[in-house]
């Protein structure tokens, strides 16, 4: 926020700025026009105009002055020759104004000092357009600044944007992910388990219906638990008391290493 405040603070100078050497560039055109009147016109009236003109440019040129050599915030040092330039003018030229609002326009001074006017307002305008130059040239440093300082910055929270959307997708959004992902594969395991003992049961049940004897029985359950268990081999073993309670495999199914036969 400091360097906004900062950058509008100056922007707003310049314009000032600006604004009062366009003013002074005009009142440079005007004492010119103001001088002849006063040189062709009896009337006292364009003398006072004259005399008030000169005052205000007076005026300006000590604003801009002030602005640009005394202020807390200087101007840039390219534009202080500019402004010096218009000041040693303007000491030249102030003489011969009053000397035209003042003197008797039949004098010897009144004519020499009409004649270094045409000459000096000329070059009066000119360094006036040098600092209105100079001045729209330094806000428009001002202005490019500023965009390259947006710009870096808008650059450092695109990067900082990124970035924390690596590290969230890396340490919040994966193992959130991770998490979930392995909790689903168990529980579809155990959907796929359920599943298979249900049809277990059924399969064993209908066939239950239908069996002839028991050893039928014990073989069409091995039977089942491989086919539809999920299981690589099924056994059954009874206990035959006839043989020292040791136990008799009377039916398998697959794949089976346990009891002996």
């Amino acid at each position: 926020m400091a360097l906004f405040a900062s950058f509008l603070h100056a922007t707003r100078r310049e314009t000032l700025l600006v604004k009062t050497a366009g003013q002074q560039r005009l009142l440079a055109a005007e004492l010119r026009s103001r001088a002849q009147m006063a040189a062709i016109d009896k009337d006292e009236d364009a003398r006072q105009d004259l005399k008030l003109r000169v005052s205000e440019f007076d005026a300006s040129l000590a604003a801009l002055r002030q602005e640009i050599y005394t202020s807390p915030d200087p101007a840039p040092a390219q534009i202080r020759p500019t402004l010096g330039e218009v000041d040693a003018l303007w000491r030249e030229l102030r003489p011969d104004l009053d000397l035209v609002a003042a003197a008797p326009r039949a004098s010897l001074p009144f004519r020499k000092a009409r004649a270094r006017i045409e000459s000096q307002t000329q070059n009066l305008l000119d360094r006036s357009d040098s600092v209105i130059t100079a001045l729209e040239a330094q806000r428009a440093r001002l202005r490019r600044r500023m965009l390259n300082i947006l710009i870096g910055i808008a650059v450092f929270m695109g990067l900082l944007f990124i970035a924390g959307i690596a590290l969230a997708q890396r340490y919040i959004v994966e193992p959130i992910l991770s998490r979930d992902l392995a909790e689903s594969r168990r529980s579809e395991a155990a959907l796929r388990k359920l599943n298979r003992t249900l049809k277990t049961l059924s399969e064993f049940n209908q066939r239950l219906i239908r069996v002839a004897g028991e050893s039928e029985l014990m073989s069409d359950f091995c039977r089942i638990v491989v086919a539809h268990g999920g299981y690589h081999g099924a056994q059954v073993a009874l206990s035959d008391p006839a043989h020292g309670q040791q136990p008799r495999v009377t039916a398998q199914t697959g794949c089976w290493k346990g009891f002996p036969a």
